[in-house]
């Protein structure tokens, strides 16, 4: 979905038009249903830099037939949610700190990886998260999240894929974490 170099991949296409912005950073996908979790870049119209006070907003993006379905009877006509405080502080939620002496960088932690650090940046006018995979430098794409049902109904995960293209060479990269 997203690109390497502020161009895209060719064997990464969005998998639904809704995703098809260059503001989106990168997504949070699931083995449960087809719905995503969007990073999405706040660009600030007048300095074309990402917004110092939220560079960031996460939300969900109802890609389920399902859920679009229940969304439309209900009269609601947009497939955009926003994360509960259970979903920001235990699973999708994300923490960006102004990286000192690189102005207009983040330093972002996932509360889904915490020990995976990624900075956030503009790179060639559209937001990009950078994140180790496999030893290398990538602009990170998606992040897949393989998890089961647990005992008392809450998901276990299994693994977590995380995707990306290399900064240097442009290969892309995927690297398997065990839950």
């Amino acid at each position: 979905m997203k690109k390497g170099k502020g161009k895209m991949a060719e064997t990464c296409k969005p998998k639904d038009p809704q995703l098809d912005k260059p503001t989106i950073a990168f997504i949070i996908e699931r083995s449960l249903n087809k719905n995503v979790v969007v990073y999405e870049g706040l660009v600030d119209e007048g300095t074309k830099q990402l917004q110092p006070d939220k560079p960031l907003d996460v939300y969900w993006l109802d890609l389920d037939p399902v859920y679009q379905e229940k969304n439309r009877k209900k009269g609601k006509m947009t497939d955009r949610d926003d994360l509960n405080m259970i979903e920001r502080n235990m699973a999708y939620g994300v923490k960006c700190e102004p990286i000192e002496g690189e102005e207009g960088a983040y330093a972002m932690t996932l509360v889904a990886l915490p020990k995976r650090k990624g900075i956030l940046k503009m790179v060639n006018g559209v937001p990009q998260a950078l994140m180790e995979i496999n030893g290398q430098q990538c602009y990170l794409q998606s992040i897949f999240v393989h998890s089961k049902q647990g005992m008392i109904g809450l998901p276990k995960v299994v693994y977590v894929l995380v995707k990306g293209v290399s900064v240097e060479g442009e290969k892309e990269q995927e690297e398997r974490i065990e839950g």
